[in-house]
């Protein structure tokens, strides 16, 4: 957690019209949501807001505005979102005169993850360079971390940010003039055995309450509304196991076949694979919602009257009630305070009522840490242990947010397969920590793994073995291999191909983890786990450029691969063995925590052991890779190059900032996740 630079204090005469602009860059939706909330909130401090992503503001028309509201997320290792690269692209460009935007007044937030190294780093990027093009921040910058819990700089930063619009934007004599934010007063109550009793308050400081936004009717609209390009349709031909049927971890190995697409790729691109809701989940929230009987008419989304939000993206495809919930909200998402607000309102027992305003309230931030988040409670959840919460179908719609993609490192080059995307990936039997009170299976890696046990149906599994999909699966297969909007029935409307199993996918913009330009520059791979899954694409293509083009000088590679146990996860080792026969693959290092009669080794141990070669690779104008998992691998390699950088004779500072540098020239590269 930051508060960043101290605000201006002196303030400009008030901007006549009381317009800011709100400005957000968001690849999952979080940074949107809460700048779309500010948008909301702005009405009731008098204040009027515009609203754009930061890709559709360029720095010359940044210049024509006065006050700004910057709200910008973290991707990957450090990486700014999609929707902001151009922006990015723009402000880092030496051109851009020092005085382009004097005159702005601007604040941020910053949305981010401790668990990676790369802390916000695209907004404190902006937040550094807006000063330097001439602009003045009226308000202290903040940057949230989710890690342990946006909620915690996001609120008071909310709250405090109103101020200091006001005395801007209409004058010192009316910062303190605008509405305060909601109170009740709390009755306190015995609750139930499942619900903690709310504790004696004279008055709650509540979030804002959720204006209406949809009207949800179950009839097919008088005019279909034009459909919308969803994502290319790929079609799984053939998938493998990687792992011992008694390893601790089930890999997949997945081919997809995007033929008539207009899909490309290079090795170490990712794929966003969209999946779909567990049946079962779907059908709770129905029933608890009210909606079941209902869940498979036609359902035709509009906004209210005077609505001053447009209607999220993700519920204007049209379909059903089921399909809605199945395919495009993320019914697991974890509540939000304003959420419980909501829910608050709809609640027919009072001491319900007055527990959920307590933990949506700023006095009930610590019961709400320990019994919302830390227990990782759904909506659903929320419905089952609130039975008085009677809340309408458009509500829920209006709270859920989109299910996103899964992303998924691609394994394989377009040299060996044009046509041919391949990917691997761990299927996760519980994605919450061991200390939360429920088990979760993950989403997509389940999803995915029911999909291959239809590819497979009756016929044998065998470690390693290529199982091929058949040239046409039964109808309902396609269904649950639902996409979005008219992809959801997509065989029956005639959407996909005829037979197959599709699955939509999409290639992640704005990547950069690909092979060095020059074939001649050394390559260093960290790959442990399924981290090792790009590397394989790395290579397959450095193999193909090879035979070639044999009289050009490809530079030597090396690949550290780690995982729990050589006998039983030794992923693609067949195909290792083979580019290290063939020279394509110059030396390969391997270590295994988990073998009995071994001691533990990981692949930080492997380069620290090879320490002296390691440097004089990058001396060489060697490139370095790594892939994997942010929270414990990335951590322990990027200490591993340190002390490497020490034991060569730098003292700490230089050992960092020479890994910096190798960062800023794209020389240390990383893909990783949490």
């Amino acid at each position: 957690i930051f508060i960043g630079g101290s605000p201006t204090t002196a303030m400009p005469p008030p901007h006549k019209d009381e317009q800011f602009l709100l400005l957000y860059g968001s690849q999952t939706g979080q940074a949107q949501a809460i700048a779309e909330d500010l948008l909301q909130d702005s009405v009731a401090h008098g204040l009027k807001g515009r609203l754009l992503c930061l890709d559709k503001m360029p720095i010359e028309s940044l210049a024509q505005e006065r006050v700004v509201v910057v709200l910008c997320s973290t991707t990957g290792d450090g990486e700014p979102p999609e929707n902001a690269l151009k922006f990015m692209r723009a402000l880092r460009k030496k051109t851009v005169p020092l005085d382009q935007l004097t005159g702005l007044q601007y604040t941020l937030l910053g949305l981010g993850d401790t668990n990676y190294s790369n802390f916000c780093r695209p907004s404190k990027y902006i937040d550094s360079r807006l000063p330097e093009l001439g602009a003045t921040r009226f308000y202290n910058s903040a940057f949230a971390d989710d890690a342990v819990g946006l909620e915690i700089v996001v609120e008071p930063w909310r709250e405090g940010l109103w101020p200091r619009l006001r005395e801007l934007l209409q004058g010192p004599a009316t910062a303190g003039s605008a509405s305060a934010p909601a109170s009740v007063a709390a009755v306190p109550t015995a609750g139930d055995a499942a619900i903690t009793a709310t504790p004696a308050t004279p008055a709650l400081n509540l979030p804002p309450l959720l204006e209406p936004l949809l009207v949800c009717t179950h009839e097919a609209p008088a005019t279909a509304a034009p459909s919308k390009p969803g994502p290319p349709l790929a079609r799984l031909s053939a998938y493998r196991v990687l792992t011992a049927p008694d390893a601790v971890r089930r890999t997949l190995h997945i081919e997809l076949d995007v033929a008539g697409t207009d899909l490309t790729f290079e090795p170490g691109d990712a794929i966003s694979v969209f999946c779909s809701n567990p049946p079962a989940e779907v059908d709770e929230l129905l029933k608890l919602l009210g909606a079941f009987d209902l869940a498979d008419s036609p359902l035709t989304i509009t906004a209210v009257a005077d609505a001053k939000r447009a209607i999220p993206d993700h519920l204007t495809h049209g379909g059903t009630v089921r399909e809605v919930l199945s395919t495009r909200c993320d019914i697991r998402a974890p509540p939000e305070k304003k959420w419980l607000r909501l829910l608050a309102e709809h609640a027919g027992a009072a001491e319900e009522k007055q527990r959920l305003l307590f933990l949506s309230s700023r006095q009930g931030k610590d019961d709400f840490t320990v019994e919302i988040r830390q227990k990782y409670i759904s909506l659903t959840d929320l419905l089952r242990l609130y039975s008085s919460v009677k809340l309408p179908l458009a509500r829920a719609l209006e709270i859920l947010p989109p299910l996103l993609p899964r992303l998924y490192s691609i394994c394989s080059s377009p040299l060996a397969g044009p046509t041919r995307i391949q990917f691997a990936c761990n299927v996760v039997e519980n994605c919450l920590p061991d200390s939360a009170p429920k088990k979760l299976p993950g989403l997509c890696t389940s999803w995915l793994d029911a999909l291959c046990a239809r590819v497979r149906g009756d016929a044998p599994e065998q470690r390693n073995a290529w199982i091929a999909a058949p040239p046409a699966v039964e109808e309902h297969a396609v269904e649950y291999a639902a996409g979005l909007g008219a992809l959801t029935l997509g065989h029956k409307l005639g959407s996909a191909p005829a037979g197959g199993l599709y699955i939509p996918i999409q290639r992640r913009l704005g990547n950069t983890f690909h092979l060095p330009a020059d074939p001649a520059a050394p390559v260093v791979m960290v790959g442990p786990g399924t981290g090792i899954a790009p590397f394989v694409g790395f290579l397959q293509h450095r193999r193909a450029m090879r035979a070639a083009n044999p009289d050009v000088k490809h530079g030597d590679m090396w690949l550290f691969f780690g995982n729990r146990s050589q006998g039983k996860d030794f992923l693609f080792e067949s195909e290792l063995n083979e580019f290290i026969e063939d020279g394509t693959l110059s030396r390969l290092l391997t270590a295994f925590s988990r073998d009995a009669g071994a001691p533990a080794r990981y692949v930080q141990d492997c380069m620290k052991g090879v320490s002296g070669e390691l440097m004089r690779i990058m001396e060489a104008g060697g490139v370095f890779y790594m892939c994997g998992n942010a929270v414990q691998m990335a951590a322990s390699v990027d200490s591993a190059w340190l002390d490497i950088l020490k034991e060569a004779g730098l003292p700490a500072d230089a050992a960092l900032a020479r890994k910096q540098q190798w960062y800023e020239e794209q020389r240390y590269r990383k893909d990783v996740w949490g």
